[in-house]
């Protein structure tokens, strides 16, 4: 399977938002951003959702993973086949929020 991850401008400014308010700096919640970004495209990519024994919350369309103390992570799953001779899978991971409070169950 082949597992493609996409961030919305507004899931990237919500957890650069979200940092803001436990970080020194505006540059220091921008960089931890960038390093919490990476993990979390790797685990996706890795496991094609967050990774066993994460903590998450069921949406219609895909979940909310707590991927840190204090830090929700809202995303959709999209499956599709592709290819015609070599037929394969492809996972589509779209984060479209991120919050600071738990959403209701």
């Amino acid at each position: 399977m082949i597992v493609e991850v996409e961030w919305t401008t507004d899931a990237r400014s919500e957890l650069v938002a979200v940092l803001e308010d436990s970080a020194p700096t505006g540059q220091d919640a921008l960089l931890t951003a960038m390093i919490y970004l990476d993990d979390m495209d790797d685990q996706f990519k890795q496991h094609g959702g967050p990774p066993p024994g994460a903590r998450v919350r069921p949406r219609p369309d895909g979940g909310w993973w707590l991927y840190a103390d204090g830090l929700w992570v809202a995303y959709t799953i999209q499956d599709r086949s592709a290819g015609w001779l070599r037929p394969r899978r492809i996972r589509r991971i779209v984060v479209v929020a991120v919050e600071a409070t738990p959403p209701r169950p």
